[in-house]
């Protein structure tokens, strides 16, 4: 079962397998246009018409998939507008129509035992390829029936490549679905463990020790607002950016309590209050940071958020020791990473990584 999916996966993921999965299966297009060719009462049985026209028909419908799924399909995704895409398409029609065309002339001017069958089994045909090119191409256009070939050649690849388009999309949003939850547990995990609280209570206790009592107050506060915000709030598909950003100030609060050399700047700009975000975006991101920063005097935390024009632009800098961070972040960032590609896919770009003691991590990605 496993190597199934795995197959599955790469024909999504690796290029040749996509290549060879193409491949067979026009493959098997010919294939098939050529035995029903043999076994069926066609009047080119016989004849190498059977597998030349077999030949032509693969190589067209081929032709017209890549360049409707691939070209029309996505314009039209990418302008929304009917106009363009409408004269795109009556060009593309009349480009497919062209090269179809010339495909039976080749095969019937060719081959001379082709061109006596047809004569003999479809003499109005025939004629009919005898006269100018651009008339057989504008009778099969306007007359409809190579548009209706045409639909029923490209039906069934079409639905493939729709229903293989969906699957994938579902498998990816129950994975994101799934992720997210494992996310959501491990930040739990990570935040409520009692090291964390350890830290955080004992350093309240020095508070109110040392009679900062307000202090104390705050940091309680801080600290109920941000495990409350972790329990139930990160539930909704999106949250407004205001939250997600009061959550990374308690985060980096409490984390301040525990460092004495580390610096923190963070500064974030908005013009708008209403701009939403998937919860805990790049939450993993920061505590990232904060785990692999080392506590020594000159060190600082580097935090930069700017949603300005329906934009987000994050970057989060800090000094890293390499030897200890090599990579590319733990899950949290893997799952950071994915979830920017589900939610914004190519809109978004979304880095990370350690270079020169200093490890790095951008955001760009559009607002709603």
């Amino acid at each position: 079962m496993k190597r199934k999916k795995d197959l599955l996966a790469y024909t999504y993921t690796d290029n040749r397998y996509r290549l060879l999965l193409h491949v067979l299966f026009w493959l098997l297009v010919f294939a098939s246009g050529y035995y029903f060719g043999t076994i069926s009462f066609n009047t080119m049985r016989g004849t190498p018409a059977t597998y030349l026209l077999s030949v032509k028909t693969t190589l067209v419908s081929a032709l017209a998939f890549y360049t409707l799924m691939y070209g029309l399909l996505p314009l039209f995704n990418k302008k929304r507008s009917w106009v363009p895409v409408i004269l795109l398409g009556i060009l593309w029609l009349m480009l497919i129509a062209c090269l179809d065309s010339l495909g039976d002339l080749s095969v019937f001017h060719k081959c001379a035992a082709c061109a006596e069958r047809l004569a003999a089994a479809s003499p109005d045909y025939h004629r009919f390829l005898q006269t100018h090119f651009s008339n057989i191409v504008v009778v099969r256009i306007l007359s409809g029936g190579f548009l209706y070939m045409l639909i029923l050649q490209l039906g069934l690849p079409v639905a493939i490549k729709f229903a293989r388009n969906n699957f994938r999309k579902t498998v990816q949003s129950l994975e994101l679905a799934k992720n997210n939850l494992q996310l959501e547990f491990n930040f739990l995990k990570v935040q409520v463990n009692p090291h964390f609280l350890f830290n955080t209570l004992n350093n309240i206790y020095a508070l109110v020790e040392a009679d900062h009592k307000e202090k104390a107050t705050a940091t309680i506060a801080r600290l109920s607002g941000f495990l409350r915000y972790t329990l139930y709030e990160t539930g909704a598909e999106k949250i407004r950016l205001q939250q997600e950003v009061q959550l990374l100030q308690d985060y980096i609060e409490l984390e301040q309590l525990r460092l004495n050399n580390t610096q923190v700047l963070f500064r974030f700009t908005t013009d708008n209050d209403d701009y939403e975000i998937p919860p805990l975006l790049f939450m993993p991101a920061l505590e990232n940071a904060f785990k692999y920063t080392p506590d020594a005097a000159g060190n600082t935390i580097d935090v930069r958020i700017l949603a300005h024009g329906g934009k987000l632009e994050v970057t989060i800098e800090n000094p890293v020791q390499t030897y200890h961070h090599k990579g590319g972040g733990g899950i949290g960032l893997h799952n950071l990473h994915k979830r920017v590609a589900h939610y914004f896919g190519a809109q978004a770009a979304c880095t990370a990584g350690a270079v020169n003691d200093v490890y790095l991590f951008r955001l760009s990605c559009p607002l709603q």
